[in-house]
């Protein structure tokens, strides 16, 4: 009598442990360029904002001075 392994793992058509395991390791590789695509992405969306943010501060600082002069 077959286990549920031989069942699932045994039959003529089925993959061998090696085959999953380099196509689970091609998956993995692809998730990883992905993800690294991802976070290149969201480095150069935070410089953008980091660089608005540095913008906007210093049209405050200029708005402030022009009302109220020199804040130091």
């Amino acid at each position: 009598m077959m286990n549920d392994y031989e069942e699932d793992f045994c039959l003529p058509d089925s993959p061998t442990l090696v085959q999953m395991w380099k196509h689970q390791a091609v998956l993995m590789t692809n998730e990883a360029e992905y993800l690294n695509t991802e976070l290149l992405k969201a480095r150069q969306d935070i410089a953008k904002l980091v660089a608005i943010n540095a913008e906007l501060a210093d049209q405050l600082l200029s708005q402030w001075e022009r009302r109220c002069g020199d804040p130091t």
